[in-house]
């Protein structure tokens, strides 16, 4: 949501709605799992485009600032909410079934986009945040931390 948000997209892509013959694809993750996956790539800003590789660092704990998470999931929340008000000709994916079920799903997007299905080439690897709670200095003091409308995407099975 970062592009839509940054170039104010919103507009543009309503009206294509309106006009027909667009339709979206919507990609639902797990906002505290964005934010990680941003963060553990270096990304200072989740909203930026910038990158300071000299920051990432695979295996190093993340020092999060609780009020950018805050604010972050709150915006993402926000923003997918407003995508799925937007366009009625939509798929919705969750993230986690592209990385459990790829094949599937790359079926189902081949399929609402009126293209033959056929086998897909697997990717050679799909990022998973599975036990990325551990990057964190503290997962449970942090959680205590955020307010109950963020503490709510803190369910371990959701990070993904």
């Amino acid at each position: 949501y970062s592009r839509m948000y940054a170039y104010d997209l919103w507009d543009y892509f309503e009206d294509w709605c309106r006009v027909g013959d667009f339709c979206l694809i919507q990609v639902k993750r797990n906002p505290v799992a964005c934010f990680v996956s941003l963060q553990g790539c270096g990304y200072k800003d989740p909203w930026s485009t910038e990158l300071d590789v000299t920051e990432a660092t695979a295996n190093s704990p993340l020092r999060v600032n609780v009020d950018s998470l805050v604010s972050f999931v709150r915006q993402q929340a926000a923003a997918d909410e407003k995508v799925s008000r937007m366009c009625g000709d939509r798929l919705e994916i969750d993230y986690s079934e592209i990385v459990l079920d790829y094949h599937t799903v790359a079926g189902e997007v081949l399929s609402f986009l009126g293209l033959p299905g056929r086998r897909l080439r697997s990717p050679d690897s799909l990022p998973t945040l599975a036990d990325d709670k551990g990057k964190f200095l503290s997962w449970h003091h942090l959680q205590d931390k955020v307010p109950s409308d963020v503490r709510k995407y803190f369910d371990p099975k959701d990070i993904i």
